[in-house]
């Protein structure tokens, strides 16, 4: 679970960012143990945390700024992997993958 679980066009919603945030900082916050197999499912996972209002207890507790920092890290980071995704330097990296085992048959374009 990080910023590069994006949609199919890979661009990271607001929802998603705040959905893995607190579910990260109750992961880093808190002693509950949740197991990879509750963490397939993030939107579950985070649906449950705020329906039992945990979440809020949490945030309560957190001094304002620290969460505020956290939330900026996390967008500043999505903002860079976009930069990056639109650089040339990506553009570069994707030529540079090995293509050797792609066969290609012009006479079956």
């Amino acid at each position: 679970m990080n910023c590069q679980d994006t949609d199919n066009n890979n661009f990271m919603s607001i929802s998603k960012m705040v959905m893995f945030l607190c579910i990260q900082i109750t992961i880093h916050y808190t002693n509950i143990n949740i197991t990879d197999k509750i963490k397939e499912d993030p939107a579950k996972l985070y649906d449950q945390l705020a329906s039992t209002g945990l979440l809020t207890e949490i945030k309560k507790n957190m001094d304002e700024n620290e969460f505020i920092t956290l939330w900026d890290w996390c967008k500043e980071t999505c903002e860079h992997l976009y930069q990056y995704r639109n650089s040339i330097y990506a553009i570069l990296d994707a030529m540079g993958n090995d293509y050797s085992n792609l066969t290609l048959d012009i006479d079956e374009l």
